[in-house]
């Protein structure tokens, strides 16, 4: 058994760009509780609070998430698996569904552009379900049909609380072409 931490309730901030992959970390803050900010960055412009994006994440790749400490995490499935270890949630304590959980989401964050054949652990969310929406979503803006089993999974999370209270801090509409015509 993995140890983890007692609940932290001290505040993240997530640097996020509205409908990119740090949704999935958006939707995994809500859905474990922690308390979190977000700061929205929009590509060549400071983030909202006026800072130039690239002294807080050199990379200057999205998503970015800033512990108390000021300690910046990168990388999806980094960012992915810390949330879930403060939380105690997301991730299995142990066995082969934990690794399992961590391959589904190391299999979205580098190979979804090829083989988009995700891979799914047990019938409880862990940090890989937030990703695969992101995924899905991304597939549906860009008009790239999906196997029906999954645009039935996709219903089913965007009913989620948590999933649709990200999609609505983010300015979203359930409906991904939308995403970025209705921004400007």
């Amino acid at each position: 058994m993995l140890d983890t931490p007692s609940r932290k309730e001290s505040l993240m901030i997530l640097y996020y760009a509205p409908g990119g992959c740090s949704l999935a970390d958006h939707i995994a803050l809500i859905e474990t509780g922690l308390p979190y900010k977000l700061v929205r960055v929009d590509p060549n412009k400071p983030t909202e609070d006026g800072r130039d994006f690239t002294t807080i994440s050199p990379k200057g790749y999205l998503p970015a998430l800033e512990l108390d400490d000021g300690t910046i995490l990168t990388e999806n499935l980094a960012i992915l698996a810390y949330i879930a270890y403060q939380a105690g949630a997301l991730l299995p304590e142990d066995g082969i569904d934990r690794w399992r959980a961590l391959e589904a989401t190391s299999f979205m964050t580098t190979e979804f552009h090829g083989n988009f054949r995700p891979i799914l652990v047990g019938d409880r969310i862990t940090i890989a379900d937030p990703y695969l929406v992101v995924m899905l979503m991304w597939a549906g803006k860009n008009e790239i049909e999906v196997p029906e089993r999954l645009t039935g999974y996709l219903a089913q999370m965007k009913k989620m609380p948590s999933v649709a209270r990200a999609l609505a801090d983010e300015g979203l509409s359930l409906t991904p072409r939308q995403w970025f015509t209705d921004q400007k």
